[in-house]
């Protein structure tokens, strides 16, 4: 079995822009998710104060 050796570089710009990237997407998400919890939460509160 051969070792496979791979060297990998990035310069400071592109790994400034995958870092980015990576940030954004993730707090995206977050907020999205953030976006759904208190939707579905006011959809149940609504239910909720009609029954009383």
């Amino acid at each position: 079995m051969k070792s496979l050796n791979i060297i990998v570089y990035i310069d400071p710009a592109s790994g400034s822009i995958i870092f980015q990237v990576i940030l954004a997407s993730v707090l995206g998400i977050l907020v999205y998710i953030k976006k759904i919890k208190f939707f579905i939460l006011r959809i149940f509160n609504k239910k909720h104060k009609e029954e009383n």
